[in-house]
């Protein structure tokens, strides 16, 4: 009877701990539900596609992954790279 209650799958994520050196202070952050993120799911490859797709026209990215209209010798990997981080 489980899988038709809300224990019909396995969603905890454990609270996290910060500790600071100087004061000795503890604090305890408790762990977000998973459902409460709205994920979008993907279900085939041309929906991934476009995912990409949009994802790289929203960037200004080429099919490569690397700025539009830039030669490749005048791109600032260190700004290119935080820029591709902030979508994680």
């Amino acid at each position: 009877m489980k899988m038709f209650s809300e224990h019909r799958k396995f969603n905890y994520i454990p609270p996290s701990m910060t500790y600071n050196k100087e004061t000795g202070d503890v604090t305890i952050i408790e762990g977000k539900d998973k459902d409460e993120e709205k994920r979008k799911i993907i279900t085939s490859i041309d929906e991934a596609k476009k995912v990409r797709q949009e994802l790289f026209d929203e960037l200004d990215l080429d099919d490569e992954g690397l700025p539009r209209n830039t030669p490749v010798d005048e791109i600032d990997l260190d700004q290119h790279a935080s820029k591709v981080k902030k979508l994680r």
